[in-house]
Formats: structure tokens, C-alpha cells, sequence
């Protein structure tokens, strides 16, 4: 999440800076490409999980930038991964 003085930024704007990014990069480096792996903190629990699985879905609407997804946090202490299957 991107912050601006107003407070934090729409995904479609947050995802406008990425690409603008990407463009100013490849006009130096041609063959750069970036890609956005999203993730979500698995301590947070499954609604914050769930609301990262549906802000990338609906990023995917915006950009081809999107490649994946991951829950993200020590294992040992946060819920197992298959516990978010549902």
C-alpha cells in the first residue's frame, strides 16, 4: 500500500506508479520487465487474507504486472497455510 499526504492510494493509482516505473526503467534498460508478487501476513488472520486474494484478483483487471501470491510469515508461529484453504 502507497501513501500519499491525503492518506493511502487507490489500487488503480498505486499500480499507475508501478508502471510508470517500469516505463522510465526500460527506456534505460529495454529488456527490464517488473513483476508484483502480492502477499498477505498470515498473523493478521483470514479476513486479511482474504481481502489481499481479492485486491489482487482486482488488480489483475488493471495490470499484467500480477504474478502471484503468497502468505507470508514465520511458520512456526502463525496459522498453517492449509488453514486459510477454505
Amino acid at each position: 500500500m502507497i501513501f500519499d499526504d491525503e492518506g493511502p492510494l487507490n489500487l488503480e493509482r498505486e499500480l499507475a506508479i508501478f508502471k510508470r516505473v517500469e516505463d522510465k526503467l526500460r527506456a534505460k534498460a529495454p529488456l527490464f520487465r517488473m513483476k508484483i508478487v502480492a502477499c498477505g501476513l498470515k498473523i493478521l488472520g483470514k479476513g486479511h487474507i482474504q481481502s489481499q486474494i481479492d485486491a489482487y484478483f482486482e488488480a489483475l483487471k488493471f495490470t499484467d504486472m500480477c504474478i502471484g501470491f503468497d502468505m507470508v510469515n514465520e511458520e512456526d508461529f502463525t496459522p498453517e497455510i492449509d488453514s486459510f484453504l477454505p
